[in-house]
């Protein structure tokens, strides 16, 4: 009597545990997934229209962007496509280049059910205003004038794949790439946006009268 008495208690945590499963296992989840984000970069000042096509969400949905953690835009438009995807647009937030070197991501949310994080990016174009290439062993240093500068941008060329540039300022930063001078240096954004400076020198030519 004793071994069973022991036993008893268990068998309603039992019987509860099993219909806990058959509950618990028949509701179903709402899933919200994000299939495209365009455009997927925004300037730094924001408020750009942005277009995120996905699934599972409604015409109540709402975006967050890394930027601003933790606050919810509403939709301006909510489109239902003809394969059943829907299309929702929003006004990307402003930023600054230190929120968005912390990160760069927007997802949604609708009735509670969150998207996974897709990349989105504030940035202003970038320009070259000069390059100064300079031996350094067996790598040539381009030393790189302009404005837009942020730690993150990528150098190459047209026979270089990319490498991190060293960015000294806003309006500065340094290259390094193996070999002698190249004909073109290409700063490339983390949006992947890019710009490319020629080192080629322009070719003049001459007339001859006779």
């Amino acid at each position: 009597f004793q071994m069973f008495s022991l036993q008893l208690p268990f068998v309603p945590f039992l019987l509860f545990s099993l219909l806990s499963l058959f509950h618990f296992g028949s509701t179903t989840k709402q899933v919200v997934s994000i299939r495209q984000v365009h455009p997927n970069v925004s300037p730094l000042n924001g408020g750009i229209q942005v277009y995120i096509t996905g699934t599972g969400f409604s015409d109540t949905v709402q975006a967050e962007f890394s930027t601003q953690p933790n606050k919810l835009f509403f939709s301006v438009t909510f489109v239902v496509n003809t394969d059943q995807t829907m299309t929702a647009s929003f006004l990307a937030p402003s930023s600054n280049q230190t929120l968005s070197n912390f990160g760069s991501w927007v997802r949604i949310v609708d009735t509670g059910a969150y998207s996974g994080a897709v990349a989105f990016y504030w940035e202003d174009p970038i320009v070259i205003s000069s390059v100064v290439a300079t031996a350094s062993g067996s790598r040539t240093q381009y030393a790189v004038k302009g404005t837009g500068f942020y730690d993150g941008i990528l150098c190459a060329s047209p026979v270089h794949t990319p490498v991190a540039a060293t960015v000294k300022s806003a309006t500065e930063l340094t290259c390094y790439l193996s070999g002698g001078t190249v004909s073109e240096l290409i700063l490339i954004q983390k949006s992947g946006a890019s710009v490319s400076f020629s080192l080629v020198p322009p070719t003049t030519t001459t007339t001859t009268t006779t």
